[in-house]
């Protein structure tokens, strides 16, 4: 019984090959070939404190992306912010064997680099066939001299406009 459900489970994923991936990345490649503005709200938390809070309105027009911090909260004065225009929703790679459907029309990326592990929520605008960056985390077990660090960034998506 428990072998026929891991099968069912297994049947129902999106495979690299099965119509079922090919769609959800022409969706993601859609979000990458549109012209949307949605605002961004990041959080740091370095061993369970919230070090940052940062909120950013993001204008991606097909491929460039132009960023506006709005408002920063800056709680840890040894924290030295970047300027840099990129986001990490938009640079995740759809990979179908790291996609999970999570029901109503959401899924999950996850992957891990090095030592960190991404996830990536993603909503199905159905209207449009795209899929767009609901939640974006990040989690990383970092080590600096005899300090052990816990760091945690989570990026939540909101206000989504698309630019015709």
């Amino acid at each position: 019984m428990l072998a026929q459900v891991l099968l069912a489970t297994l049947l129902l994923l999106p495979s690299p090959g099965s119509a079922a991936c090919a769609e959800l990345r022409s969706a993601h490649d859609r979000l990458l070939a549109a012209s949307f503005t949605v605002q961004r709200h990041l959080t740091v938390t370095i061993n369970d404190e919230v070090k940052m809070r940062e909120t950013s309105r993001l204008d991606y027009r097909g491929g460039t992306l132009a960023s506006e911090r709005l408002e920063v909260e800056l709680l840890d004065d040894n924290l030295v912010l970047e300027e840099n225009e990129k986001d990490p929703a938009l640079e995740m790679r759809l990979a179908c064997a790291d996609v999970t459907e999570l029901g109503g029309g959401r899924y999950s990326i996850r992957s891990t680099v090095g030592k960190e592990q991404q996830e990536l929520e993603l909503v199905l605008d159905p209207e449009r066939q795209v899929l767009r960056p609901a939640v974006w985390r990040s989690r990383e077990k970092v080590r600096f001299l005899w300090k052990k660090l816990h760091i945690e960034t989570e990026a939540v998506y909101s206000g989504f406009e698309w630019a015709e």
